[in-house]
Protein backbone atom coordinates (compact mmCIF):
# COMPACT_ATOMS: atom_id res chain seq x y z
CA UNK A 1 0.00 0.00 0.00
CA UNK A 2 1.25 3.34 -1.15
CA UNK A 3 -1.66 5.03 0.56
CA UNK A 4 -3.68 5.05 3.87
CA UNK A 5 -6.62 4.47 1.32
CA UNK A 6 -5.77 0.99 -0.27
CA UNK A 7 -6.14 -0.51 2.69
CA UNK A 8 -9.76 -0.17 3.52
CA UNK A 9 -10.38 -1.58 -0.13
CA UNK A 10 -10.60 -5.36 0.80
CA UNK A 11 -10.17 -7.91 -2.00
CA UNK A 12 -13.64 -10.01 -2.95
CA UNK A 13 -14.40 -12.45 -0.37
CA UNK A 14 -16.12 -15.28 -1.79
CA UNK A 15 -18.44 -16.82 1.24
CA UNK A 16 -19.78 -20.32 1.46
CA UNK A 17 -22.96 -21.45 4.06
CA UNK A 18 -22.34 -23.77 7.19
CA UNK A 19 -24.50 -24.01 10.02
CA UNK A 20 -27.53 -21.88 10.84
CA UNK A 21 -28.47 -19.86 13.76
CA UNK A 22 -31.04 -18.35 15.68
CA UNK A 23 -30.84 -14.41 16.56
CA UNK A 24 -32.81 -11.76 18.37
CA UNK A 25 -35.46 -9.91 16.11
CA UNK A 26 -36.06 -5.78 16.98
CA UNK A 27 -36.53 -4.55 19.46
CA UNK A 28 -34.91 -6.92 22.19
CA UNK A 29 -32.20 -6.80 22.79
CA UNK A 30 -29.22 -9.22 22.30
CA UNK A 31 -28.68 -12.40 24.61
CA UNK A 32 -25.93 -12.47 26.53
CA UNK A 33 -25.06 -15.85 24.89
CA UNK A 34 -25.49 -16.60 21.58
CA UNK A 35 -26.79 -20.23 20.91
CA UNK A 36 -25.48 -23.32 19.13
CA UNK A 37 -22.20 -23.08 17.83
CA UNK A 38 -21.89 -19.23 18.61
CA UNK A 39 -21.60 -19.95 22.41
CA UNK A 40 -18.78 -21.74 22.75
CA UNK A 41 -20.09 -23.16 26.48
CA UNK A 42 -20.88 -26.70 24.67
CA UNK A 43 -18.68 -29.82 24.19
CA UNK A 44 -15.13 -30.30 25.91
CA UNK A 45 -11.44 -28.98 26.17
CA UNK A 46 -10.45 -29.39 22.29
CA UNK A 47 -13.81 -29.91 20.56
CA UNK A 48 -13.92 -28.44 16.86
CA UNK A 49 -17.49 -26.42 17.02
CA UNK A 50 -19.87 -27.25 14.94
CA UNK A 51 -20.45 -24.87 11.28
CA UNK A 52 -17.25 -23.26 11.74
CA UNK A 53 -14.47 -24.05 9.27
CA UNK A 54 -10.52 -22.49 8.96
CA UNK A 55 -9.69 -21.25 5.48
CA UNK A 56 -5.93 -20.67 4.99
CA UNK A 57 -4.79 -18.27 2.05
CA UNK A 58 -1.39 -16.55 1.00
CA UNK A 59 -0.97 -13.25 -0.33
CA UNK A 60 -1.88 -13.66 -3.53
CA UNK A 61 -5.29 -15.02 -2.64
CA UNK A 62 -4.70 -18.45 -3.46
CA UNK A 63 -5.94 -21.14 -1.00
CA UNK A 64 -3.03 -22.99 1.20
CA UNK A 65 -2.69 -26.12 3.20
CA UNK A 66 -4.61 -25.48 6.97
CA UNK A 67 -2.02 -24.00 8.80
CA UNK A 68 -4.77 -23.64 12.01
CA UNK A 69 -7.36 -25.37 13.68
CA UNK A 70 -10.11 -24.41 15.77
CA UNK A 71 -11.16 -25.77 19.17
CA UNK A 72 -12.60 -24.68 22.22
CA UNK A 73 -10.80 -24.05 25.21
CA UNK A 74 -11.00 -23.19 28.85
CA UNK A 75 -7.44 -21.63 29.24
CA UNK A 76 -8.33 -18.52 27.60
CA UNK A 77 -12.13 -17.43 27.93
CA UNK A 78 -13.35 -13.40 28.58
CA UNK A 79 -17.06 -14.94 30.29
CA UNK A 80 -18.77 -18.73 30.54
CA UNK A 81 -16.80 -21.94 30.60
CA UNK A 82 -14.92 -21.95 27.23
CA UNK A 83 -13.67 -19.66 24.46
CA UNK A 84 -12.62 -20.57 20.29
CA UNK A 85 -9.05 -21.08 19.37
CA UNK A 86 -8.14 -20.54 16.58
CA UNK A 87 -4.77 -22.29 17.00
CA UNK A 88 -1.57 -22.31 14.99
CA UNK A 89 -0.47 -25.58 13.50
CA UNK A 90 3.51 -25.36 13.05
CA UNK A 91 5.53 -22.14 12.34
CA UNK A 92 4.91 -18.55 11.22
CA UNK A 93 5.08 -18.13 7.35
CA UNK A 94 5.15 -15.15 5.48
CA UNK A 95 1.83 -14.19 3.62
CA UNK A 96 -0.03 -16.64 5.28
CA UNK A 97 -2.92 -16.10 7.02
CA UNK A 98 -5.89 -18.03 8.57
CA UNK A 99 -9.71 -17.32 8.43
CA UNK A 100 -12.31 -18.99 11.40
CA UNK A 101 -15.59 -18.70 9.66
CA UNK A 102 -19.09 -18.79 10.28
CA UNK A 103 -21.56 -18.64 7.79
CA UNK A 104 -25.69 -19.04 8.05
CA UNK A 105 -28.58 -17.53 5.96
CA UNK A 106 -29.66 -14.10 7.16
CA UNK A 107 -32.92 -12.95 8.06
CA UNK A 108 -31.23 -10.06 7.64
CA UNK A 109 -31.78 -8.96 3.95
CA UNK A 110 -32.09 -5.49 3.61
CA UNK A 111 -31.71 -4.72 7.68
CA UNK A 112 -28.51 -3.70 9.54
CA UNK A 113 -26.88 -5.76 11.89
CA UNK A 114 -24.59 -5.41 15.08
CA UNK A 115 -22.15 -7.68 15.74
CA UNK A 116 -19.78 -7.90 18.23
CA UNK A 117 -17.44 -9.60 19.59
CA UNK A 118 -14.13 -10.13 22.14
CA UNK A 119 -10.89 -10.96 20.82
CA UNK A 120 -7.40 -12.17 22.18
CA UNK A 121 -4.18 -12.76 20.73
CA UNK A 122 -0.48 -13.30 21.02
CA UNK A 123 1.43 -10.27 21.63
CA UNK A 124 2.31 -7.65 18.60
CA UNK A 125 -0.58 -10.39 16.45
CA UNK A 126 -3.03 -8.64 13.82
CA UNK A 127 -5.98 -9.80 14.81
CA UNK A 128 -8.72 -9.40 11.49
CA UNK A 129 -12.43 -9.18 12.46
CA UNK A 130 -15.02 -9.70 8.77
CA UNK A 131 -18.40 -9.15 9.12
CA UNK A 132 -20.30 -9.12 5.81
CA UNK A 133 -22.73 -11.15 2.97
CA UNK A 134 -22.42 -13.12 0.42
CA UNK A 135 -24.29 -11.36 -2.72
CA UNK A 136 -24.22 -11.24 -6.56
CA UNK A 137 -24.74 -7.34 -7.22
CA UNK A 138 -23.74 -5.88 -3.94
CA UNK A 139 -21.54 -7.05 -0.61
CA UNK A 140 -22.04 -4.77 2.14
CA UNK A 141 -18.26 -5.27 4.68
CA UNK A 142 -17.57 -4.44 7.66
CA UNK A 143 -13.90 -5.02 8.50
CA UNK A 144 -11.61 -4.47 11.23
CA UNK A 145 -7.95 -5.40 12.22
CA UNK A 146 -7.29 -4.99 15.77
CA UNK A 147 -3.21 -5.05 18.24
CA UNK A 148 -5.01 -7.76 20.50
CA UNK A 149 -2.71 -9.08 23.56
CA UNK A 150 -5.60 -8.64 25.78
CA UNK A 151 -9.33 -9.29 25.54
CA UNK A 152 -10.50 -6.45 22.89
CA UNK A 153 -14.18 -5.82 21.77
CA UNK A 154 -14.76 -5.18 18.29
CA UNK A 155 -18.20 -3.86 17.20
CA UNK A 156 -19.43 -3.48 13.34
CA UNK A 157 -22.44 -2.46 12.53
CA UNK A 158 -23.27 -3.64 9.20
CA UNK A 159 -25.95 -1.65 7.40
CA UNK A 160 -27.31 -4.45 5.38
CA UNK A 161 -26.92 -2.38 1.72
CA UNK A 162 -28.99 -2.67 -0.85
CA UNK A 163 -30.72 -5.22 -1.88
CA UNK A 164 -32.09 -6.69 -5.25
CA UNK A 165 -35.31 -8.70 -4.98
CA UNK A 166 -33.91 -11.38 -7.46
CA UNK A 167 -31.09 -12.03 -4.89
CA UNK A 168 -33.10 -13.97 -2.16
CA UNK A 169 -31.38 -15.34 0.78
CA UNK A 170 -28.66 -14.15 1.55
CA UNK A 171 -25.74 -15.75 3.53
CA UNK A 172 -24.62 -13.35 7.02
CA UNK A 173 -20.83 -14.87 7.48
CA UNK A 174 -18.60 -13.56 10.46
CA UNK A 175 -14.46 -13.96 10.71
CA UNK A 176 -11.79 -14.06 12.80
CA UNK A 177 -8.26 -14.27 11.08
CA UNK A 178 -4.38 -14.25 12.22
CA UNK A 179 -1.07 -14.58 10.34
CA UNK A 180 0.26 -18.08 10.60
CA UNK A 181 2.20 -19.06 14.15
CA UNK A 182 -0.05 -16.49 15.87
CA UNK A 183 -2.76 -17.68 18.43
CA UNK A 184 -6.01 -15.71 18.39
CA UNK A 185 -9.36 -16.36 21.02
CA UNK A 186 -12.82 -15.50 20.44
CA UNK A 187 -15.51 -15.31 23.02
CA UNK A 188 -19.29 -13.71 23.29
CA UNK A 189 -20.33 -13.36 19.89
CA UNK A 190 -23.81 -10.88 20.09
CA UNK A 191 -25.85 -9.65 17.26
CA UNK A 192 -28.55 -7.26 17.59
CA UNK A 193 -30.94 -6.08 14.45
CA UNK A 194 -31.17 -2.82 14.22
CA UNK A 195 -33.95 -0.60 11.92
CA UNK A 196 -31.70 2.56 10.72
CA UNK A 197 -34.84 4.25 8.88
CA UNK A 198 -36.76 4.25 12.14
CA UNK A 199 -34.56 6.43 14.02
CA UNK A 200 -35.69 8.97 16.10
CA UNK A 201 -34.93 12.48 15.27
CA UNK A 202 -33.34 13.18 18.80
CA UNK A 203 -31.40 9.82 17.85
CA UNK A 204 -29.49 11.62 14.70
CA UNK A 205 -26.92 14.49 15.00
CA UNK A 206 -26.30 16.07 11.34
CA UNK A 207 -22.31 16.43 11.06
CA UNK A 208 -21.69 19.71 9.15
CA UNK A 209 -19.22 18.53 6.29
CA UNK A 210 -18.86 20.67 3.31
CA UNK A 211 -19.44 19.82 -0.88
CA UNK A 212 -21.07 16.78 0.28
CA UNK A 213 -23.05 17.75 -2.80
CA UNK A 214 -20.15 17.91 -5.01
CA UNK A 215 -21.27 21.23 -6.03
CA UNK A 216 -17.63 22.69 -4.83
CA UNK A 217 -15.51 22.81 -7.95
CA UNK A 218 -13.05 24.91 -9.92
CA UNK A 219 -13.13 25.88 -13.68
CA UNK A 220 -10.99 22.73 -14.41
CA UNK A 221 -13.18 20.78 -12.46
CA UNK A 222 -11.06 20.23 -9.45
CA UNK A 223 -14.23 19.50 -6.51
CA UNK A 224 -12.94 21.28 -3.25
CA UNK A 225 -12.02 19.06 0.08
CA UNK A 226 -12.11 15.93 -2.39
CA UNK A 227 -8.35 14.41 -3.40
CA UNK A 228 -7.13 11.66 -5.53
CA UNK A 229 -5.42 8.45 -4.16
CA UNK A 230 -1.97 9.04 -6.36
CA UNK A 231 -2.07 12.61 -4.96
CA UNK A 232 -1.56 11.24 -1.57
CA UNK A 233 1.03 8.54 -2.23
CA UNK A 234 2.81 10.46 -4.75
CA UNK A 235 2.52 7.31 -7.87
CA UNK A 236 1.12 8.88 -10.83
CA UNK A 237 -2.09 6.78 -11.84
CA UNK A 238 -1.97 6.90 -15.69
CA UNK A 239 -5.58 7.59 -16.99
CA UNK A 240 -7.18 7.86 -14.10
CA UNK A 241 -9.55 10.69 -13.60
CA UNK A 242 -11.34 12.52 -10.44
CA UNK A 243 -13.60 15.42 -11.19
CA UNK A 244 -16.88 17.35 -11.16
CA UNK A 245 -18.77 16.18 -14.08
CA UNK A 246 -21.72 18.03 -14.84
CA UNK A 247 -23.75 15.89 -17.48
CA UNK A 248 -24.36 12.72 -15.41
CA UNK A 249 -25.71 14.25 -11.85
CA UNK A 250 -28.29 13.27 -9.42
CA UNK A 251 -29.18 17.13 -8.63
CA UNK A 252 -27.63 20.25 -8.51
CA UNK A 253 -24.37 21.83 -10.80
CA UNK A 254 -22.45 18.53 -10.81
CA UNK A 255 -21.47 15.23 -9.43
CA UNK A 256 -17.86 13.59 -8.77
CA UNK A 257 -17.08 11.48 -10.88
CA UNK A 258 -14.10 8.38 -10.83
CA UNK A 259 -12.90 6.86 -13.80
CA UNK A 260 -10.24 4.02 -14.79
CA UNK A 261 -10.71 3.59 -18.40
CA UNK A 262 -7.54 0.56 -18.30
CA UNK A 263 -8.13 -2.19 -15.24
CA UNK A 264 -5.21 -2.05 -13.26
CA UNK A 265 -3.75 -3.77 -10.62
CA UNK A 266 -5.20 -1.89 -7.63
CA UNK A 267 -8.55 0.21 -7.47
CA UNK A 268 -8.23 3.83 -7.32
CA UNK A 269 -9.52 6.57 -5.29
CA UNK A 270 -10.93 9.33 -4.44
CA UNK A 271 -11.57 10.27 -0.73
CA UNK A 272 -12.83 12.91 1.92
CA UNK A 273 -10.91 12.93 4.90
CA UNK A 274 -11.99 15.26 7.98
CA UNK A 275 -11.35 15.60 11.84
CA UNK A 276 -12.12 12.46 13.65
CA UNK A 277 -11.65 14.04 17.45
CA UNK A 278 -15.38 14.61 17.56
CA UNK A 279 -16.54 11.69 16.60
CA UNK A 280 -13.90 8.96 18.41
CA UNK A 281 -16.81 6.56 20.40
CA UNK A 282 -19.95 7.50 18.32
CA UNK A 283 -21.58 5.82 15.51
CA UNK A 284 -21.50 7.22 12.20
CA UNK A 285 -23.73 6.79 9.29
CA UNK A 286 -22.65 7.97 5.73
CA UNK A 287 -25.33 7.86 3.12
CA UNK A 288 -25.06 9.43 -0.66
CA UNK A 289 -25.83 8.32 -4.26
CA UNK A 290 -23.85 6.26 -6.39
CA UNK A 291 -24.27 5.40 -10.27
CA UNK A 292 -21.63 3.21 -11.78
CA UNK A 293 -20.32 1.82 -14.70
CA UNK A 294 -18.29 -1.31 -14.05
CA UNK A 295 -16.38 -2.93 -16.44
CA UNK A 296 -16.20 -7.17 -16.13
CA UNK A 297 -14.08 -8.49 -12.71
CA UNK A 298 -14.34 -5.24 -11.47
CA UNK A 299 -15.92 -3.54 -8.19
CA UNK A 300 -16.97 -0.25 -7.36
CA UNK A 301 -16.40 1.04 -3.34
CA UNK A 302 -18.12 3.20 -0.90
CA UNK A 303 -16.72 3.07 1.89
CA UNK A 304 -15.69 4.96 5.52
CA UNK A 305 -12.44 4.22 7.58
CA UNK A 306 -11.17 5.30 10.89
CA UNK A 307 -6.90 4.24 11.20
CA UNK A 308 -4.88 5.01 14.49
CA UNK A 309 -2.28 6.37 12.21
CA UNK A 310 -1.57 9.45 10.69
CA UNK A 311 -1.01 9.89 6.86
CA UNK A 312 2.43 10.49 7.18
CA UNK A 313 2.65 7.78 9.92
CA UNK A 314 1.00 5.44 7.46
CA UNK A 315 3.48 6.41 4.56
CA UNK A 316 6.77 6.44 6.66
CA UNK A 317 5.93 2.82 7.48
CA UNK A 318 7.81 -0.18 5.23
CA UNK A 319 6.06 -1.14 2.19
CA UNK A 320 5.29 -4.40 3.53
CA UNK A 321 3.72 -3.08 6.76
CA UNK A 322 1.75 -0.63 5.12
CA UNK A 323 -2.16 -1.38 5.89
CA UNK A 324 -0.95 -3.59 8.69
CA UNK A 325 0.09 -1.55 11.49
CA UNK A 326 -2.27 -0.04 14.23
CA UNK A 327 -5.74 -0.49 14.05
CA UNK A 328 -7.86 -0.20 11.00
CA UNK A 329 -11.59 0.05 11.14
CA UNK A 330 -13.95 0.23 7.72
CA UNK A 331 -17.66 -0.05 6.04
CA UNK A 332 -17.60 -1.00 2.67
CA UNK A 333 -19.95 -1.76 -0.08
CA UNK A 334 -19.01 -3.77 -3.12
CA UNK A 335 -20.79 -3.49 -6.46
CA UNK A 336 -19.57 -6.35 -8.77
CA UNK A 337 -22.25 -5.01 -11.84
CA UNK A 338 -23.25 -1.74 -13.02
CA UNK A 339 -26.53 0.36 -11.46
CA UNK A 340 -28.44 3.31 -11.65
CA UNK A 341 -28.26 5.86 -9.27
CA UNK A 342 -28.44 4.04 -5.67
CA UNK A 343 -28.47 5.04 -2.32
CA UNK A 344 -26.09 3.67 -0.28
CA UNK A 345 -25.59 3.80 3.45
CA UNK A 346 -22.39 3.36 5.29
CA UNK A 347 -22.10 2.76 9.43
CA UNK A 348 -18.65 3.08 11.33
CA UNK A 349 -18.17 2.54 14.99
CA UNK A 350 -15.28 4.73 15.32
CA UNK A 351 -12.67 3.67 17.64
CA UNK A 352 -11.19 5.71 19.97
CA UNK A 353 -7.85 7.06 19.34
CA UNK A 354 -8.12 7.31 15.90
CA UNK A 355 -6.17 9.90 14.24
CA UNK A 356 -7.57 9.15 10.39
CA UNK A 357 -11.29 9.05 9.31
CA UNK A 358 -11.56 9.14 5.43
CA UNK A 359 -14.67 8.39 3.34
CA UNK A 360 -13.36 7.03 -0.32
CA UNK A 361 -15.15 5.98 -3.71
CA UNK A 362 -13.53 3.85 -5.42
CA UNK A 363 -13.28 2.22 -9.07
CA UNK A 364 -10.82 -0.40 -10.32
CA UNK A 365 -12.06 -0.48 -14.02
CA UNK A 366 -14.66 1.61 -15.20
CA UNK A 367 -16.35 4.42 -13.94
CA UNK A 368 -18.18 5.53 -10.84
CA UNK A 369 -20.24 8.50 -9.51
CA UNK A 370 -21.62 10.10 -6.66
CA UNK A 371 -23.64 12.84 -5.55
CA UNK A 372 -25.44 14.05 -2.37
CA UNK A 373 -23.74 12.84 0.16
CA UNK A 374 -24.30 13.43 4.17
CA UNK A 375 -22.98 12.20 7.27
CA UNK A 376 -24.95 11.82 10.61
CA UNK A 377 -23.72 10.57 14.10
CA UNK A 378 -26.58 7.97 15.00
CA UNK A 379 -27.20 6.59 18.73
CA UNK A 380 -28.88 2.80 18.18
Amino acid sequence: MKTRLIALIMAAVFLSSCGAFKVVKNPEPAPTQMPGALRFEGGNEGDAPAGWRVISHSETGSESDPKHKLELTESQKRGGEMSLHLKPLGKAEEGVRSNAQFCAHSPFAGSAIRVSAYVRGDRGTGVFFFVGYSAEASNPTNNITVGADQWTKVDAVNSGGPRPSALGVLELCIMFGAAAGKNVWIDEITFTKVDLGALAPEKIQPVPLENMDMEQFDRQGRLAIWTRSDELSGEPAPGFEMRADKKTKRSGAASLLVMAPEPTERPHNASYCFDSEPYQGKILRVAGWLKADVAEQSRAVLGVSAYSLTLQEALALPANQQGGSGRSDSSDTHFLRPIDWTKVDQVLVVPKGTKNLCITISIGHGSLWADDFNVDVIQL
